[in-house]
């Protein structure tokens, strides 16, 4: 989990890679396809760090390797990382912003867990929030793509 917020069911699979793209997604790993019906939740209906205290989830991304794009001083992987709705990533160049997470071994990855605010963020929430997955960086696929809400509040 980035941090509290939507998820995004990627299929179950092994893999090497996680990689966010355009905003703060985490990704899958390969072989990608595509869930035949992916859930995605919102506001009261979700709440990852519950779901972990009472064993239906267990975090994983402290088991891999996160690095970033670009990130303004202070606002990096510490701040995405943390439970904290008060810290966020911010970037610091062009696009698209891309958040990478690799694991030392393959990986099955259920969800993908993503707090946007637009009504904090305004015109820097992402429009689009894509997961690829793969074994490695250049074999990357798309697997998932989320395009965000953000006109309509």
């Amino acid at each position: 989990m980035a941090t509290a917020g939507s998820p995004v069911s990627p299929p179950e699979s092994g893999g090497g890679n996680i990689d966010e793209v355009e905003g703060t997604s985490p990704v899958a790993t390969a072989p990608p396809t595509l869930p035949s019906n992916p859930s995605f939740k919102t506001g009261e209906e979700v709440d990852p760090l519950r779901d972990e205290r009472s064993g239906l989830l267990r975090e994983v991304g402290v088991q891999a390797i996160w690095s970033l794009s670009s990130c303004k001083p202070g606002y990096g992987v510490d701040q995405l990382r943390d439970s904290s709705l008060e810290n966020y990533w911010q970037s610091d160049g062009q696009l698209p912003h891309l958040v990478n997470i690799q694991f030392r071994r393959k990986m099955t990855i259920r969800d993908v867990c993503i707090y946007t605010d637009f009504k904090l963020d305004e015109s820097y929430t992402p429009g689009k929030i894509s997961v690829r997955c793969g074994t490695h960086f250049n074999d990357l696929q798309a697997s998932i793509e989320v395009f965000t809400h953000t006109t309509s509040l």
